[in-house]
């Protein structure tokens, strides 16, 4: 794997992990926020109950991924 494409990879597990102190507000809510206004047209649940489901799923999505992939170095 490219050096650009790892880096690529773990700048978006950091911006999606909550190591960052702005990401809620400007990365993981609205993404949440666009997700389950999909879902809730094809499950019939509550709308603040699948925006709270897929916030942790993208908090866990960008622990994951950040964890997996260590960040090139340029040596």
């Amino acid at each position: 794997m490219s050096a650009f494409i790892k880096n690529a990879i773990f700048f978006i597990g950091w911006m999606l992990s909550p190591l960052t102190f702005w990401n809620d507000a400007f990365v993981n809510i609205p993404i949440s926020y666009i997700c389950a206004s999909i879902a809730i047209r094809f499950i019939k649940s509550d709308f603040l109950f699948l925006v709270l489901i897929f916030y942790w799923i993208s908090n866990g999505f960008g622990i994951i991924i950040h964890g997996r992939i260590p960040p090139a170095h340029n040596s």
